[in-house]
């Protein structure tokens, strides 16, 4: 029920069949009718997203087709739309056009026809109506892969590099722990470098052991450990012929030849 008081206008259990425009005019005998002021009044309640509070982690194979819940409630309806945060795609999905990589249905979803390597980082669903908004982020990788050796053999007191490769997407570097599962730095005489080598300079025969590499992911649930166990093995000296005796004179020069193993 709308009603007035002379001064105010009064809208007694508002619903939203009562929003639109409301305009107030003064009018004074005598003197015509003042200048009015209109108002814009919307009855409802903000849009909130259900299912999901906090947005959640999607992680897939690459060519997969894909899909994104994205449901919310509001009066009026809230309306809905995705909005891509990488780089290749802009800032908004709104349509899908014939040489698109989405989809975009009625109920909110966001459909994803091949999923690509590029196509990962974050992805953000806005619920927006005349009273406010409410948006979930997803964040869309690939699994985790660890590319290493299983052993590596190396010699005490000479230099020694182990690769290490993360795989998947969004691309992230690979870190190394040493022994005792402790992080390695990388400015001491084993290091871990940013290419994702485990360089150890002059190794040591304590330095036997397994080594593990990892990912350095935000998120600790998608690491994956790759461990390589490293053999170090003494250098020792062997004659290439038979000790045989030899008379050495002043006047003479004579050779052993050795190789170094």
């Amino acid at each position: 029920m709308i009603t007035l008081d002379g001064k105010r206008l009064i809208i007694n259990n508002a619903t939203y069949a009562d929003s639109g425009e409301y305009t107030c005019k003064v009018k004074v005998d005598g003197f015509g009718t003042s200048p009015s002021e209109t108002v814009l009044f919307w009855v409802g309640t903000k849009p909130k997203i259900v299912r999901h509070k906090a947005g959640y982690l999607l992680r897939a194979p690459r060519g997969q087709k894909l899909k994104f819940p994205c449901r919310a409630t509001g009066i009026p309806p809230p309306k809905i739309a995705w909005y891509y945060m990488g780089e290749k795609y802009g800032l908004d999905i709104l349509e899908a056009k014939n040489d698109s990589d989405f989809r975009v249905y009625g109920d909110g979803s966001l459909e994803m026809l091949h999923f690509r390597a590029d196509m990962t980082f974050e992805f953000v669903c806005m619920a927006r109506n005349v009273i406010g908004e409410d948006h979930i982020n997803v964040d869309l990788s690939t699994p985790v892969k660890i590319s290493v050796d299983e052993e590596v053999r190396a010699i005490d007191g000479r230099n020694l590099i182990v690769p290490c490769k993360v795989l998947g997407s969004p691309k992230t570097d690979a870190i190394w722990m040493d022994k005792k599962r402790i992080y390695v730095g990388n400015g001491g005489r084993i290091s871990s470098r940013k290419n994702g080598n485990l360089e150890v300079d002059g190794v040591l025969l304590g330095d036997r052991g397994r080594y593990y590499c990892t990912s350095a992911r935000d998120d600790p649930s998608q690491d994956r450990l790759g461990g390589v166990w490293l053999n170090v093995y003494g250098m020792y000296v062997r004659c290439s012929a038979p000790l045989m005796k030899r008379n050495v004179y002043d006047e003479t020069s004579y050779s052993i030849y050795t190789t170094l193993h």
